[in-house]
């Protein structure tokens, strides 16, 4: 199994959840075209033909990804999660571009599903990227609006809705932290514990996943794992996910604390003879 994880700040999410999340993500996107066109009516843009333009270019790759994500690979559908966000978080900046004389610049709120996206995919290191998009898109919204409609460039609104959306996205990166850190226990340890309150070895793991669940408890990285089973690299990665996946762990520690717990390991962290 997949996970998503973008250089050091990234965090680890399973394929699964990913796709889970597209989907909603589909969903949401759709209501979003909608309400952009009530906007539309209730207040007109001075570009309504950029505007028409936008909700048909998000309408074409939303219905795109619905398309893909159904037949894609598991490091497809990450690789989908990440040009998607993108494509949203430019898409609503020009959504603000064409919205600058909303009351209050209420317009920019509607970057927060954005910033919110991006971090539920990719940890801090998409709490970074939505911030940095935004603050580049504004000061290129700002400096539209004084070349093409006349008005004054002011960075207090670039300063003051960047840090806006620079508190909304650490904010959301420290609870998604929070959460990663909090331990979680396995449904099949809880079937498995009877009225003594003993568990025992309830999941039927392969011949593989035995062996790299021993060397993931002996403290072995990918690479290590990969060299001393003669496997890719990649496919150390798939059986590390599925045992953290189907112990109910969030990390590779919890994992074999889990696995200690429902005693799948002796207490030196091999496993055990039958």
């Amino acid at each position: 199994m997949e996970r998503l994880k973008i250089g050091s700040l990234g965090v680890d999410r399973p394929a699964p959840w990913v796709r889970q999340l597209l989907g909603m993500g589909a969903i949401v996107r759709w209501v979003g075209l909608g309400v952009a066109g009530i906007v539309g009516v209730l207040a007109p843009p001075r570009a309504p033909a950029l505007l028409v333009a936008l909700i048909l270019a998000v309408g074409a790759y939303n219905a795109a990804s619905m398309l893909l994500v159904r037949r894609a690979s598991d490091q497809s559908v990450l690789r989908i999660a990440r040009t998607v966000t993108v494509l949203d978080e430019v898409g609503c900046l020009v959504f603000l571009a064409i919205f600058t004389g909303l009351p209050g610049g209420t317009q920019i709120a509607f970057y927060v599903p954005m910033v919110v996206a991006s971090v539920a995919y990719s940890g801090v290191s998409g709490a970074i990227q939505s911030v940095a998009i935004f603050a580049v898109g504004i000061i290129a919204v700002e400096w539209a609006q004084a070349a093409f409609f006349g008005r004054s460039f002011s960075w207090a609104v670039v300063l003051l809705w960047a840090l806006v959306m620079l508190v909304v996205a650490v904010s959301l990166a420290a609870l998604d932290r929070t959460v990663q850190a909090l331990p979680l226990s396995p449904r099949g340890a809880l079937e498995a514990s009877g009225p003594s309150g003993q568990t025992g070895p309830p999941l039927q793991l392969s011949r593989r996943e035995r062996e790299v669940l021993q060397l993931i408890a002996a403290g072995q990285s990918d690479a290590m794992i990969a060299a001393r089973l003669h496997l890719s690299e990649t496919t150390v990665k798939t059986h590390v996910g599925t045992l953290r996946t189907r112990l109910g762990a969030r990390t590779r520690a919890e994992a074999v604390a889990i696995a200690s717990r429902m005693n799948l390991l002796d207490p030196d962290g091999t496993w055990p003879s039958r």
